[in-house]
């Protein structure tokens, strides 16, 4: 295998399955263990390895590439910050959990849920698209949480940074007819002879550019022009607004023609802004400076109701006792060793970011300090306080990888 220089030798690969399912070779697809030759240069991170013998990716990058056909130039789209569940959905989730089936609150607490996991669907589903961007070095951060201005904080679905512009995409998934008002601000949803009103996506993307402008002002970071697009995900909804409002025409688009409105920004924007060191160290600060939000339990619900004890990641029976050294599900007949990690992060959500023994030991509903003690030096947990007064932090992205 040639990897240097501009030569390409045919070859014969069989990709690493990554979060959307395939690569991409020219018109290509390279799904999951099956093999193609093709005439393509292909650019590895250093995380990287391929056998001399059988020409077979054996590592997992450390970030997520798609590989295009191309003879001039290396093309690598990174994905500098991976798309996770939200903690909002984890967060409802866990609450969900625990809480009794007649609690008034679980009706309005399902249906902020089902809110957040179609919000998060519209999401996911423009990765797809993503594969499909012209060739051009781009890196992508999903998800990110930046704090403003005066305490403040603002999201960004998707940011594409690349040498010539730092590109939003804010993505609805609304069904229904979706109006777009500019002289009141507002979007009006129409479903099932239903109007509904929701905050201008318009004016939300502009508030967005001028934060993440200002972002990169206070952090000294190189400046670049900042587009953006409105994407509707649902593919059912219907999209109207008056002909003279020109920036709907411009600014929103469906999933299918990123590429195409990609190209066109290309075009606009030709112009080189950004060295290629400058676009990794944007991305690198923007990942540093991201901060996960997880909203506050309703004041409706009260703790001293929710529901204690480890439950079942299989059928989610709760509680289950501890036996053998794991926790046995007495429903689906199963022995699950570290059950208790996704307890303590329900515990984290719900109540608060460190626990105690005494506290560990009332959620899970065990009896004896030494297990505890064995659990939190499994977990490797870090702690402050003396051995009595010991408080443990219970880091969630840590524990979520376990």
């Amino acid at each position: 295998m040639y990897c240097g220089g501009f030569g390409m030798y045919l070859m014969k690969i069989r990709p690493y399955r990554h979060p959307l399912g395939s690569y991409e070779i020219g018109r290509h697809v390279l799904e999951p263990g099956r093999h193609v030759t093709a005439p393509i240069r292909i650019v590895f991170d250093k995380t990287w390895t391929v056998t001399s013998d059988t020409k077979t990716i054996k590592e997992k990058p450390r970030y997520t590439s798609n590989i295009r056909k191309d003879k001039t130039k290396e093309v690598v789209h990174l994905i500098k910050k991976e798309r996770h569940v939200p903690w909002k959905i984890r967060k409802w989730e866990a609450l969900l959990r625990r809480l009794p089936s007649a609690h008034p609150e679980r009706t309005k607490l399902e249906e902020q849920l089902a809110m957040s996991r179609a919000g998060y669907r519209g999401e996911t589903s423009m990765d797809y698209h993503l594969n499909f961007l012209p060739s051009h070095d781009c890196y992508v951060l999903h998800d990110l949480r930046l704090q403003g201005e005066r305490d403040t904080y603002f999201q960004i679905d998707t940011l594409l940074i690349t040498p010539h512009f730092l590109l939003i995409l804010e993505i609805k998934n609304i069904a229904g007819t979706l109006y777009f008002d500019p002289s009141f601000q507002q979007m009006i949803r129409t479903l099932d002879d239903k109007e509904e009103a929701f905050p201008d996506p318009l004016l939300q993307l502009s508030r967005q550019k001028s934060q993440l402008q200002n972002w990169l002002i206070r952090h000294k970071l190189p400046q670049a022009p900042v587009p953006g697009f409105v994407v509707i995900s649902n593919a059912s909804a219907v999209l109207k607004a008056d002909p003279e409002n020109r920036d709907m025409y411009h600014s929103v688009i469906r999933p299918p023609s990123l590429p195409y409105s990609f190209e066109s920004l290309q075009k606009k924007y030709a112009a080189v802004t950004l060295t290629k060191q400058q676009v990794q160290k944007i991305s690198r600060k923007l990942k540093k400076f991201h901060q996960h939000h997880i909203p506050d339990t309703p004041s409706e619900v009260e703790p001293r109701l929710l529901r204690t004890g480890v439950y079942c990641p299989d059928c989610h029976h709760l509680p289950l006792p501890r036996q053998r050294g794991g926790w046995y599900c007495g429903v689906c007949h199963s022995l699950h060793p570290q059950a208790h990690t996704a307890s303590l992060i329900d515990y984290a959500l719900i109540h608060k970011t460190t626990i105690t023994n005494r506290e560990c030991r009332t959620f899970l509903q065990l009896d004896s300090p030494s297990v505890v003690a064995k659990l939190f030096h499994q977990l490797d947990l870090p702690y402050t306080g003396s051995y009595k007064n010991r408080r443990y932090t219970l880091p969630l992205e840590i524990l979520a990888r376990m």
